[in-house]
């Protein structure tokens, strides 16, 4: 997700074609509820199926060039131009991911396009809130990709699922979007806040969970309302502690914090990235799930080290 990365237009010849940051999906072709949509990834792009009880269609998925990694219940594999993926019904779910820039096509028997464009629209409208909230806090316009990014690389390291790194996907970009509720006089005040005015900025995770719970985000929710629970039972909104807190959530708590940590702020210069990991490792066990803290310095280390080459 991106600021302004959800796009609606129209192509030549009349095709529609929606922009989900790094994927560009393309109506094809349509007619008797059957649907050809043509997928554009770019490498990193992430892509799912998901089986609901209620869904009979028939569903194929050709890979027409390129290396696209397959996540499901049984472990992963990479396809390649010519593979090809055929449910009906769809009984798992199924994960995506570009390892090069990809080019798929996707049948199905039902009529799915509209689902995008609406959820293309909304995941626009949050998008472009959640930057400004940010904005307003004094984070820069990179910080919920930068929290999205390292979010998404730890989950990989504790091998979540593709429903949980979906969840973390969304979650992790839209964090802070609750804060738009929160009066502007709050946000930009210069002085300490009162006990009523904190109390008013911490609603800022229910009120993010309630805005996603009518759209296809949902799953996203407990994210936005549990990012500032803290592993000893010391955040907020519930005081929730240890295994309480949703993994996804625990790991939201870290990315964002370092993020923070390492970025210019209104009133600071940002800290070097080896005394924000330091910072977040002395509180292993204390604020943040130990499991996450371990990862996060895996992928910390594995990112520095593959700058260093």
């Amino acid at each position: 997700m991106s600021e302004g990365s959800t796009q609606l237009y129209k192509q030549r010849g009349g095709m529609e074609t929606l922009e989900f940051g790094p994927m560009r999906i393309t109506l094809v072709a349509s007619g008797d509820g059957m649907e050809i949509i043509r997928h554009e990834m770019e490498p990193g792009a992430r892509w799912g199926l998901y089986p609901d009880p209620d869904w009979k269609a028939l569903e194929t998925v050709i890979v027409m060039s390129g290396n696209l990694a397959w996540y499901h219940p049984a472990g992963r594999k990479v396809l390649r131009g010519g593979d090809c993926i055929v449910a009906h019904p769809l009984r798992e779910e199924l994960a995506f991911e570009a390892q090069t820039r990809v080019h798929l096509l996707y049948a199905c028997s039902e009529p799915v396009f509209q689902f995008y464009r609406q959820q293309a629209q909304k995941m626009g409208e949050m998008a472009n809130m959640a930057v400004s909230a940010e904005a307003k806090v004094g984070h820069d316009g990179n910080h919920c990709h930068c929290v999205e990014n390292l979010a998404l690389r730890i989950g990989e390291r504790l091998r979540l699922s593709p429903a949980s790194m979906a969840a973390l996907n969304h979650g992790a970009f839209l964090h802070d979007l609750g804060m738009t509720r929160v009066p502007d006089s709050i946000l930009t005040k210069a002085g300490s806040l009162t006990v009523r005015e904190w109390d008013t900025l911490k609603m800022h995770t229910v009120w993010g969970s309630g805005m996603l719970a009518d759209t296809a985000l949902a799953p996203a929710g407990h994210i936005l309302e549990q990012h500032h629970e803290r592993f000893d039972g010391s955040g907020y909104p519930e005081g929730r502690r240890g295994e309480e807190i949703a993994v996804g959530a625990q790991i939201v708590a870290v990315a964002d914090s370092y993020s923070a940590m390492t970025s210019d702020r209104v009133y600071r210069r940002a800290f070097p990235a080896d005394h924000a990991v330091k910072e977040i490792r002395d509180r292993r066990g204390t604020v943040y799930h130990p499991d996450v803290v371990d990862a996060f310095t895996e992928v910390i280390s594995a990112m520095n080290g593959s700058a260093g080459r």
